[in-house]
């Protein structure tokens, strides 16, 4: 950071952002019909001082405040309450329904709802299978055995101190980078601050460990790489899809190890499931035919040619993303390639809810993009929805916060391919190449 002026604006920014932060708790009081454009109000303008915050730090003076405020914001919003989704509940119930002896990928909650007094059935997917993946069930478990009072504040610190792991492993990561300023793009990331604030989603355990696959594979520890990433994979699947770009770009010595590592970590996770008697499967077919929001691509493409065809073109533009990400990650940059893999099943999925960037965001501080942060600043535009469903309107996201995501997501790419074009061709010292 260049001379105490910039410290001080530097200061200042954080420290709005805080209060920023510590708005929640009002938004939170906001009448339900008015909550939704509010809270996603208030999200794009801490992205705005987050982007600030990014050009302001340079040095580790920097780095050290962004740290202290990241974990500070987390902190702020232990005790808010949960508006922006029920998920938190699900998770709650399904780690009581495994403890019961009850298999929740072959139980909904309506089914067995008078088997489990105490725990709310969320309204929206009572009649749904879970379907997350066996690490998250565990995760389930662990808060749950607290019983169904103490359980969801357990899960709360759970979630706040995997948010907190990810911005002190990132900032471990991006020690020597250039762009140290960067590494405000996790600490006052709206997109993981508020989704594990706010929302408790479990993918603030998929951005930790995505984190971590990323510090190890800079330190060229690629077996470590491959168990991180298949670990998040456990979490939320996604985090599995880096470990394809990654592979390739792996030195040829290390290919064989990564492969194994990898399978042994995230089919035993399976495997282990299945031998409590679990089928760890789930409604994730439903999910995909039956669920539709914040998707763009999608919407067009459902509009244009039907449901069903929607669906074959949604994995088509996955696989292309995903042989895309092989090409990044060998001839521009791995992380890179391993960030286009991670946001490939989201780039045409039926469903994307703003809390699904999370798991990505450590890996954009330190490959920053615009194009992904444009995304990620757009999409909580969408949670206008909650308003509408307060007057008691269908669940379905407008069409402006669809055309508003595409239109901020090109202008972020252009600004990506203008840099691609500036830069010159440059091997990442910590690519893993032969």
């Amino acid at each position: 950071m260049s001379g105490r002026p910039s410290q001080r604006a530097l200061a200042l920014v954080v420290a709005v952002w805080l209060v920023g932060v510590g708005a929640v708790y009002a938004v939170a009081g906001v009448p339900p019909e008015l909550r939704g454009r509010t809270y996603a109000a208030l999200t794009i303008a801490e992205s705005a001082l987050m982007l600030l915050a990014w050009r302001l730090a340079s040095d580790d003076v920097g780095a050290r405040l962004l740290v202290r405020a990241g974990v500070l914001g987390r902190l702020l919003l232990v005790f808010v309450p949960a508006f922006t989704s029920n998920d938190a509940s699900r998770y709650i119930w399904d780690g009581a329904a495994a403890l019961a002896g009850f298999d929740p990928y072959f139980y909904s909650p309506r089914g067995i709802a008078t088997s489990l007094p105490g725990f709310h059935v969320p309204p929206d997917n009572a009649g749904y299978v879970t379907l997350y993946p066996p690490g998250a069930l565990g995760l389930f478990v662990v808060a749950a055995s607290f019983g169904a009072k103490v359980g969801p504040f357990v899960w709360k610190l759970l979630v706040t101190l995997a948010s907190i792991g990810s911005v002190v492993v990132t900032d471990h990561a991006t020690r020597r980078s250039p762009d140290r300023g960067a590494l405000a793009l996790v600490a006052l990331s709206p997109v993981l601050v508020f989704e594990s604030g706010v929302g408790a989603h479990v993918d603030a355990f998929a951005a930790l460990a995505v984190a971590c696959g990323a510090s190890a594979w800079l330190e060229r520890r690629h077996s470590v790489t491959a168990a991180w990433f298949a670990l998040g994979g456990l979490f939320k699947l996604t985090p599995a899809l880096a470990l394809v770009p990654l592979f390739f770009a792996a030195p040829r010595a290390m290919r064989a190890r990564m492969l194994l590592v990898g399978s042994f970590v995230f089919l035993g996770g399976y495997r282990i499931a299945m031998r409590v008697g679990f089928r760890p499967i789930g409604s994730l077919h439903a999910f995909l035919t039956d669920w539709r929001f914040g998707s763009p691509i999608f919407t067009a493409l459902e509009s244009a040619v039907g449901a069903s065809n929607a669906l074959r073109g949604a994995g088509v533009i996955a696989v292309v993303f995903l042989v895309a990400s092989i090409v990044v990650a060998r001839r521009i940059d791995p992380l890179r390639g391993a960030l286009v893999a991670l946001a490939a099943p989201f780039v045409a999925s039926p469903v994307v809810f703003p809390w699904y960037l999370a798991g990505q965001a450590p890996l954009v501080a330190i490959r920053p993009s615009m194009a992904w942060l444009a995304w990620a600043i757009a999409l909580p535009s969408t949670y206008e929805v909650l308003d509408r469903v307060a007057r008691g309107q269908v669940w379905s996201a407008s069409s402006w916060p669809l055309v508003g995501i595409v239109g901020a997501v090109v202008v972020g790419a252009s600004l990506d391919g203008a840099r691609i074009l500036r830069a010159p061709p440059a091997s990442d010292a910590h690519s893993g190449e032969p």
